[in-house]
């Protein structure tokens, strides 16, 4: 089934198939790859995996905000910490900071936890217009099961879409039985090569997107790394070497400064 399109006053369609240009060319194909993986009724997980800085974040932001337009969309991740930066991000920042048509943001975001079930439950049922995206661990997932499995099942039937970012930091049964009992279309995303144990995870091989960090490289989305040895006698001796070497880097030309980083676009990187 297409998806259907989100239109706000005097503000274009919304859909996966025609994803913000303001997105990178790696950024639109992996939004179109999970296009294609939605619309093709396949029963496992798509798999989105880039290198950290190459805009993983703007690929969760657009596929959770477009997909809610139906039914809410879940996004998992390993930390509270995280998760609540997930939150902050695809509820607003990575819109406004890439400038994106107000369109494409999602009216409504909402926290899991288990001591807010209650909430969660008026969240799910409320009467009122917008997308709703939800964020959550796989640790609070399984305390609202336990604690209170009339919010967990209202969840379970309510979402239409689940995304897991950095799932692989969490032991991989743990993961995957999360992944299977959701029963929904999901979207694995990763910044590292993702482990040997796809079966587990039921990942669909014909809906995968994978950048490497070479190719991310040469690009030019991110930088390359080299790596030097520090001669340090102690981590205080070390530190100072470390900020020092970044200081005459700065000094050179060779790395921006941090002011010079916190740009729209390359809030991004």
């Amino acid at each position: 089934m297409s998806q259907k399109p989100f239109r706000s006053v005097d503000s274009p369609s919304v859909t996966l198939e025609t994803p913000p240009r303001e997105l990178w060319r790696n950024q639109q194909d992996a939004v179109r790859m999970c296009d294609r993986y939605f619309r093709s009724g396949a029963t496992g997980a798509a798999l989105v995996q880039m290198p950290t800085g190459s805009g993983k974040t703007g690929v969760i932001a657009v596929v959770a905000s477009v997909r809610a337009v139906q039914k809410p969309a879940l996004v998992i991740s390993p930390s509270a910490a995280l998760t609540e930066q997930l939150r902050t991000d695809v509820g607003s920042k990575f819109w406004t900071d890439l400038r994106i048509d107000a369109a494409w943001r999602p009216e409504r975001t909402f926290h899991v936890l288990p001591s807010a079930a209650a909430e969660l439950l008026n969240e799910l049922d409320a009467e009122q217009a917008g997308r709703l995206i939800l964020f959550a661990t796989i640790q609070a997932l399984l305390q609202l099961e336990a604690d209170h499995p009339d919010a967990y099942q209202k969840l379970r039937e309510s979402i239409g879409t689940a995304i897991f970012d950095e799932g692989h930091r969490e032991p991989a049964p743990l993961w995957a039985r999360t992944v299977r009992r959701l029963c929904v279309p999901t979207i694995l995303s990763t910044a590292t090569p993702f482990r040997n144990d796809l079966k587990m995870f039921n990942v669909d091989t014909d809906h995968v997107q994978y950048l490497s960090f070479r190719d991310a490289v040469a690009r030019r989305l991110i930088r390359d790394v080299r790596i030097e040895t520090v001669a340090a006698q102690g981590a205080r001796e070390f530190a100072h070497e470390v900020v020092e070497r970044r200081d005459r880097l700065i000094t050179g030309g060779s790395m921006p400064s941090t002011t010079t980083l916190r740009t729209p676009r390359t809030n991004w990187l």
